[in-house]
């Protein structure tokens, strides 16, 4: 992109003070734009008896931009052509997510530092607002995607189970190929469809299976104490125990099992 550069020249003169005040600009006849003289910000013609001999200026010649120069692109250069070719880098920017056009470079604008330090700001928390928003959709979309995978799951465990007791397979046998059936089954919705999570499928694949067991578990372990021991109803019972279990292996599940790898 065309910018506007400076050539910035320091001079040294032996007078005490050379303008009035600390930045000048000269936008008419003469070469230089702006020039800066650096004792007036910290007041030392008052107090420093020495340096009242000489001022130290900094003048700024406005240069073309070079970036093979290792020049700095301080002012674009705007124009319609050259706007025209901005929107087309943002456009193709515009296709990664988490990323965003902020400040002079990122939009090709000039703005003054009080400025730009105010809008990054107000553009940080309307990025954190909105990411926000996302962490919560996402949630209730997993939560939902979890709950439709585990209902489909638990009725072909239904179904498999079913079908080997009418081939007189036994019992238990036919009860476990058809719970390891619904949780591999489960795994595979979630990992390809709600979290995304393709990656080490065999390291995912046992996690998944000892959320599911130990959530097999703790089902036992309600339904006895609070049929056998507080005297509940078994339905009761049971409802209660499907609540807690999805809830601990979807929570377990998300932050466990289907964690996304850190890059780098």
């Amino acid at each position: 992109m065309p910018y506007r550069s400076l050539d910035l020249i320091f001079e040294k003169i032996n007078q005490e003070i050379f303008q009035p005040v600390s930045v000048v600009n000269y936008p008419n006849e003469e070469d230089y734009t702006r020039i800066t003289e650096f004792k007036h910000f910290t007041n030392s013609q008052n107090r420093d008896k020495i340096q009242n001999f000489y001022t130290i200026l900094l003048k700024e010649y406005p240069l073309s931009y070079d970036h093979q120069k290792s020049m700095e692109p301080y002012y674009p250069v705007i124009n319609e052509a050259n706007i025209r070719i901005y929107q087309k880098y943002s456009s193709i920017v515009n296709i990664f997510s988490n990323f965003y056009l902020c400040g002079r470079l990122a939009e090709y604008k000039y703005y003054n530092m009080d400025t730009v330090i105010e809008k990054a700001l107000n553009f940080a928390e309307e990025i954190k607002a909105e990411n926000a928003v996302n962490k919560r959709h996402n949630l209730l979309k997993e939560i939902f995607l979890y709950g439709i995978i585990g209902s489909f799951s638990a009725g072909l465990d239904s179904v498999i189970f079913f079908l080997l007791r009418k081939a007189t397979i036994h019992l238990y046998f036919s009860n476990f190929i058809g719970i390891n059936a619904g949780i591999l089954t489960s795994f595979i919705l979630n990992a390809f469809i709600n979290f995304k999570t393709t990656d080490r499928l065999l390291r995912r694949a046992v996690r998944f299976f000892s959320v599911g067991y130990i959530g097999l578990l703790l089902s036992m372990v309600i339904i006895f104490f609070g049929v056998e021991v507080l005297g509940y109803r078994e339905i009761i019972i049971k409802i209660f125990s499907v609540i807690i279990i999805a809830v601990f292996q979807f929570t377990l599940n998300k932050i466990f099992t289907f964690r996304k790898a850190k890059i780098g």
